[in-house]
């Protein structure tokens, strides 16, 4: 697949707080977490990343991961698909206890020919840039305006 060809399809945007070191969990869908304030270790198929703000981590669907916090973290959270392909899921899709997600259940993992990168977790530093169009789609998930999926889908890609 080719980076120009997404068109995402986001369950999921909101800022969320984390204080406590959460269990092994994994995702039927994708993730982005984006570091606004604070700093956590997020353990991410089976390597450590630590994380401050500005930082951002990327992974597609089937990959352990743990938030481990110093104290208290605040991310932005996305969950989505790259396609629609999976468009009747709407709803919330996790994150589930590690165990509990097989491969049977994930959603497919796209290889990027021109995006390599994003073919395994991606872990940015420095990437504040990022902030205002990520907090515009959290904002098009609060305010639910007509098209508000459509929106966002377009911020994401964009981004």
């Amino acid at each position: 697949m080719e980076l120009q060809t997404i068109n995402p399809l986001i369950r999921f945007a909101d800022v969320l707080r984390f204080e406590h070191p959460r269990s092994p969990s994994k995702t039927c869908d994708c993730r982005l977490f984006y570091v606004l304030d604070g700093t956590a270790s997020i353990l991410i198929d089976r390597q450590l990343c630590s994380v401050r703000s500005g930082s951002l981590i990327l992974f597609q669907p089937n990959i352990e991961y743990a938030i481990l916090p110093s104290g208290s973290v605040t991310l932005i959270v996305l969950d989505f698909d790259y396609t629609q392909r999976y468009a009747a899921d709407t709803g919330y899709l996790g994150p589930f206890p590690a165990g509990e997600v097989d491969a049977a259940n994930a959603h497919e993992r796209l290889l990027f020919s021109d995006a390599e990168l994003l073919n395994s977790p991606l872990h940015l530093s420095g990437v504040s840039s990022l902030e205002p169009g990520l907090r515009a789609i959290v904002a098009e998930f609060h305010q639910r305006r007509v098209f508000y999926r459509e929106m966002a889908s377009a911020l994401l890609r964009k981004l």
